[in-house]
C-alpha cells in the first residue's frame, strides 16, 4: 500500500486540475500559459528551503524511488491565467510550480 507522503502529491495536483479545468469550462480562463528556461534551473536536487524560496511553496522532494529512478534536473514554472479580455486574473493562482525529470539508473 502506498504511504500517504506519496499520494499526497498525485491528490493536491488532480485537485489543481481538476478546479483549473472547472473555471476554464465556465468560460472564465480563456488563456493559460506557462513559460520556464530551457536549461534546468536546479541539476542536483535542490533543498526544500531553496525550493519554497524560488517558488513559494514548500514541496515534498524526492530524490530517488524504489524503481530507480533517481532526480536528473529540474525547472520553475511561471504560469499565468487570463479572461477572454486579457487580464490577469490572479485570484485563481497564477504563480509558479517545479518540474522534476527522473530517469532510471537500472538501464
Amino acid at each position: 500500500m502506498r504511504s500517504k507522503k506519496k499520494i499526497l502529491p498525485l491528490l493536491i495536483a488532480a485537485t489543481l486540475t481538476i478546479g483549473v479545468t472547472a473555471l476554464a469550462a465556465t468560460g472564465k480562463i480563456s488563456m493559460w500559459t506557462g513559460s520556464s528556461a530551457s536549461r534546468a534551473d536546479y541539476t542536483s536536487l535542490p533543498t526544500v528551503e531553496q525550493v519554497t524560496k524560488d517558488i513559494g511553496y514548500r514541496p515534498v522532494l524526492i530524490d530517488a524511488f524504489e524503481n530507480g529512478y533517481c532526480f536528473k534536473t529540474g525547472n520553475i514554472i511561471k504560469n499565468s491565467f487570463n479572461n477572454r479580455s486579457k487580464n490577469s486574473l490572479t485570484s485563481i493562482g497564477d504563480g509558479m510550480n517545479c518540474t522534476f525529470e527522473h530517469v532510471c539508473s537500472n538501464s
